[in-house]
């Protein structure tokens, strides 16, 4: 093979090797934290709008929050109870 033809070759399997990463991370479960923090932002966003929506999302989330631990646990379930 000449130079040129290895580093097509070389680029190739970069490209794949960076795409198969990519989509090996983005299948990680997301942070149970994060999760339940864009869940409550949902919420508010429909506070004025939609009440019974809010109540619908502000119970998922509460479910969310059952997850963690701690005093993060803690907050986020008074949190949701809150915004229900």
């Amino acid at each position: 093979m000449t130079g040129l033809n290895l580093r097509t070759l070389f680029a190739v399997m970069l490209i794949a090797l960076a795409t198969f990463a990519g989509v090996s991370a983005s299948a990680q479960p997301a942070d149970p934290g994060n999760r339940f923090d864009v869940m409550v932002a949902d919420a508010k966003a429909t506070m004025l709008v939609d009440p019974g929506k809010t109540i619908e999302k502000a119970k998922a989330a509460e479910a969310a929050a059952q997850p963690l631990a701690g005093r993060r646990r803690t907050i986020a379930i008074a949190t949701a109870q809150w915004l229900g």
